[in-house]
């Protein structure tokens, strides 16, 4: 999972690049599409062949249109990308789900209509109109309020959806933006006496292992 390591101050990456300076070949692997910036790709680089990529601002002074802000050089961006892309082509090998997963079939993505109160919807239109109105200051909080506003117009539908879903014994991964939302679902299924559990970004390294592995293997979960 060498994506975990894109960022080069975390103390995983300073433990993970220590480690690889002790071992004679590395070959870093990762499911996960390197999309976001070309800066979190260099401990990865440097691990793989520190020759050609030594020195981190060398690295991001060409490659990642470094940036001067009041709160120090940000390196956000992309720059010189046909070279890097050379440099990468040569040093990395790219498999498709096709080619390494056939067994999988394709991702089917489907839209579920369902119905709301229509006084609840009024409501939410005029909650949009406001925030489109709000000033800057308070767009930001208007906009979360509709995020919120939104599931609770459809709560309900979900969680009929859900439970539909559940009558099959298939197992379901639900996933949700708000914390808030995560626990209405939750306790809305353990009041079904439903196994659950729960996996968000406030949950530890410890337990996170624990709860995949009681959803993957326990009929109750």
């Amino acid at each position: 999972e060498v994506q975990a390591i894109g960022n080069r101050t975390s103390q995983r990456t300073r433990a993970f690049m220590r480690l690889a300076t002790r071992i004679p070949c590395l070959l870093a692997m990762s499911g996960t599409p390197a999309r976001s910036r070309p800066v979190q790709l260099w401990p990865t680089l440097h691990c793989i062949d520190a020759q050609t990529f030594p020195d981190f601002y060398a690295y991001a002074n060409r490659y990642c249109n470094p940036k001067e802000t009041p709160y120090g050089t940000k390196y956000e961006g992309i720059t010189n990308a046909p070279e890097l892309h050379s440099l990468l082509s040569t040093r990395t090998l790219r498999r498709t789900k096709a080619e390494v997963m056939s067994f999988l079939p394709p991702k089917i993505i489907t839209t579920v209509p369902c119905s709301v109160d229509k006084g609840r919807m009024e409501a939410y239109r005029e909650q949009a109109k406001k925030a489109r109105e709000a000033t800057e200051f308070e767009r930001s909080d208007a906009i979360a309020g509709l995020f919120q506003s939104a599931y609770e117009l459809k709560a309900d539908a979900c969680k009929q959806w859900i439970m539909d879903f559940l009558s099959t014994d298939e197992k379901l991964l639900v996933f949700a933006w708000h914390h808030a939302v995560v626990n209405d679902i939750a306790n809305f299924l353990a009041s079904k006496e439903i196994g659950v559990r729960i996996l968000t970004g406030e949950t530890s390294s410890a337990q996170r292992e624990r709860i995949k592995t009681e959803f993957v293997n326990d009929e109750k979960v």
